[in-house]
This record gives C-alpha cells, structure tokens and sequence, in this order.
C-alpha cells in the first residue's frame, strides 16, 4: 500500500483543504467532510497537492500509509464529483418515494417501511421503483443503499408473472428453484444433483458450477414460459459464486 501512499493527490478547482492536527477538512461543490488521520501518518497541502507520509517503514506504518491516502482521496473526489449507487425494486406492488427527508417503502405490507435520510446523502426515485443514492462520502453512501437494500430484501416474493428465483448453496451442491408465493407452488427447479443435469458427477458448489448452473436453471425456466424472475441470493453477498451463477443465467436469456 506504500506505493499508493506516495501519489499525490491533485486538488481540483474550488476545492478547500485545511489541516489541523490529525484532523482533514475537505470542503467542494457536493458538500463538506472531515475525518481524523490515524497515528503514524501525517499530511500537508503543497503546490495545490496533498502529500500523505508515514512514520516508520513497518508492515503497519506502510499500511495506514497506503490507507489514508486512499481515504483522503475519496474524500477529494467525493466533494468534486460524488458518488453514486444505484438500487431497483423488483416484485409485484412494490414501490417507492422520497418525502421530505425520508424513503417510504411500499413492499406488501400493511404499513410502508420509512427510512430516514442522512445528512448530506440525496436519494431520488424513479418510475417508483429506479432509486438513486448520491453524495459526498462514499461510505456513507454504500451504508444508505446496503440499509434500503436490506429493508427490500426482507421482503422478496415471486408471483406468477415474476416468480422467485431461490439460490441455495447446501455443502457440495448448489440447488435453484422458481417459486409462485402467492400460490406457494415451485413453478421449476434445478440443481447438481438433478437427474437431467448434465456431468452432475464432477459438479460441485464452486464458481466454475455455478456457471453450468445458472445456465441450465435459464434454460429449464424459459422452457417453462419464465423470462422475468426476482433474484433471491438469501442474503448471501453478491460475489464469488452467487454473482457468477446469476451472470450466467442472465447471458442464457432469463431477465432480472
């Protein structure tokens, strides 16, 4: 991380850097952040650059070195340009809206779920269901949009015009199946121990499975007149092996 530390960080027009002690205040267009450099680094603004250095050349000095630049960086471009995350409801019914300083989501309950939004983070909602996070602090911002996310995923249900697509990673198999909730039936399912899944035997719960996987489970749901389905990962992290079976089964036609 000790390369990274030693770049210099170019501030862009009307920006505003002050030091005081440990502590960073970057004031821009987008807004105005702080934050508190850790011990063994230190900071100056030089020639319309910031310049992070370090205190020792430890294993740890060069990390935090690497570490605050890279912070202070983001809090640059935060000011400057800001960051973005984009979310999209997915079910039937299910709709959103900004009022006031608070998202109200509608998601099939009796009651819609509010969420308040922090200082200095923008949301704006589109077509009800497009939702749009912006600010400065990029942390801020994945924190937002991982906290709304999680208040939808509490409630992800399949119908018959978009059912539910059920990922499960169970020890050494990987199982998918098309759920119609409001009926509570399984519309399709596949999985590496199906009968028809093809070399089933060498088939395990990795990446490389994942993709025959996510392929197969397209091919037997648009077989059966599926096209438009709602992901349900199960709160696993979209990553790895998760992400990988549903590129594949997006590439093999299924829309989610």
């Amino acid at each position: 991380m000790s390369r990274i530390g030693k770049q210099p960080i170019a501030i862009p027009p009307k920006v505003k850097v002050e030091v005081k002690g440990q502590k960073v205040l970057v004031e821009g267009p987008k807004g105005k952040l702080d934050w508190e450099l850790p011990k063994r680094t230190s900071l100056k603004v030089q020639d319309g650059k910031i310049l992070v250095s370090r205190d020792g050349e430890d294993a740890q000095a060069r990390a935090l070195h690497g570490l605050s630049r890279a912070l202070v960086n983001n809090m640059v471009k935060g000011v400057t340009e800001g960051f973005v995350k984009k979310l999209e409801i997915q079910g039937v019914g299910f709709k959103a809206a900004v009022v006031g300083k608070v998202v109200n989501l509608s998601l099939g309950y009796s009651h819609p779920l509010n969420y308040a939004i922090p200082d200095q983070i923008k949301v704006t909602v589109e077509e009800n269901t497009k939702l749009t996070i912006e600010g400065p602090d990029k942390r801020v911002v994945g924190q937002v949009a991982s906290e709304i996310r999680g208040r939808i995923r509490k409630k992800v249900r399949g119908s018959i015009v978009r059912p539910r697509m059920a990922v499960c990673f169970a020890n050494k198999n990987i199982h998918v199946q098309f759920i119609d909730d409001d009926a509570g039936v399984t519309l399709a399912s596949t999985s590496t121990l199906g009968k028809n899944t093809p070399d089933r035997d060498t088939l395990a719960a990795n990446v490389t499975s994942a993709k025959v996987i996510g392929a197969l489970a397209a091919k037997t749901a648009i077989e059966k007149g599926i096209k438009q389905v709602v992901f349900d990962r199960g709160g696993t992290r979209y990553h790895g092996k998760i992400k990988a079976l549903a590129e594949a089964a997006r590439e093999a036609g299924l829309q989610f």
